[in-house]
């Protein structure tokens, strides 16, 4: 399946998708082994680091296609993914950090 298909497949939620390095792991869009977005109840979770020209075609196809998207960094969404952190307390975060530049 092309990349662009898969990152369609895990906005709408319809499952299992695999692209070249692309895949979809339950509520994880993993490129190779980073998580580059997170379904995360009615929301798309999106880590904004920036990795290589290819991830940022993800993510930009991720800002293209989601609706309701909050951006986040890497440690965040690591965080969220492992039940570490709510979602309120991931914005928190990132707004503390945002702040802070």
């Amino acid at each position: 399946m092309r990349n662009e298909e898969v990152v369609r497949v895990f906005i709408h939620g319809f499952g299992h998708a695999r692209g070249s390095n692309l895949y979809i792991e339950g509520d994880k869009l993993i490129n190779y082994t980073t998580i580059i977005a997170l379904r995360y109840s009615d929301s798309i979770v999106m880590n904004e680091n920036h990795y290589s020209r290819t991830t940022k075609v993800h993510q930009n196809r991720i800002e293209d296609f989601a609706d309701n998207l909050i951006r986040v960094n890497e440690r965040i969404i690591n965080a969220l993914s492992r039940g570490d952190l709510t979602l309120e307390e991931a914005q928190e975060k990132m707004e503390e950090i945002r702040g802070d530049e």
